[in-house]
């Protein structure tokens, strides 16, 4: 995701609006920060059989695995585990998430 073009529209999915008004597709456009490591993102929710539309920006701070483990340690935190996905599999280079216990 972040190495994407910036501003490129990308299709993220669409579903069944719940009120049963048409089909809803969701599209993304993208700007990331690499000095701030923070992604802009605009979700564009467009209704295809009425064409209303809607956007939501919001901002995204990327934290990398190394950084985010000694922000957590230098702030006092020890880390339990570190799982790559919900079913509390191994972290890894592969992973989608980084899900951390820490105490």
């Amino acid at each position: 995701m972040l190495a994407r073009e910036g501003n490129e529209v990308y299709t993220v999915g669409e579903y069944d609006d719940p009120d049963g008004k048409g089909r809803i597709v969701v599209t993304d456009t993208t700007r990331y920060d690499v000095a701030t490591q923070v992604n802009h993102a605009i979700w564009r929710y467009t209704n295809r059989d009425t064409q209303e539309n809607w956007e939501i920006p919001f901002s995204l701070r990327m934290f990398y695995p190394q950084e985010i483990n000694a922000l957590l340690r230098y702030n006092g935190f020890a880390i339990e585990n570190k799982f790559g996905w919900y079913d509390e599999s191994p972290f890894g280079d592969a992973s989608p998430k980084q899900l951390i216990v820490s105490r």
